[in-house]
């Protein structure tokens, strides 16, 4: 089994994100904050790690530089965003994320 901690500021989305997970056998750990998913990373491992970039404090873009600090951290990190921006992805993948995906 696989923990997935998924970020995002829509409840809808965590949710959706819970049940599918389950049911294919997965862990989901959801926060709707990025200070609350560092919390969860200096107390928990995970296998991955899907983070929304627009979001209210902290974007997924610090969040994302963030993580990379972590001593040790070594799962892959997928960006998730609503947008279809190019400059977007460029900027995902420069500062490290495994992948980037456009919610649909």
């Amino acid at each position: 089994m696989s923990r997935i901690l998924i970020v995002d500021d829509d409840n809808d989305i965590l949710r959706f994100a819970e049940v599918l997970l389950a049911s294919h056998g997965h862990e989901a750990v959801t926060c709707s904050s990025a200070l609350r998913a560092l919390e969860i990373l200096h107390t928990h491992q995970v296998d991955l790690v899907v983070i929304d970039i627009v979001m209210p404090v902290m974007d997924g873009f610090d969040l994302l530089k963030e993580i990379k600090k972590l001593p040790n951290f070594r799962a892959p990190i997928l960006m998730l965003t609503g947008r279809n921006a190019t400059e977007d992805v460029r900027r995902a993948i420069s500062l490290g994320a495994s992948d980037y995906m456009i919610k649909p």
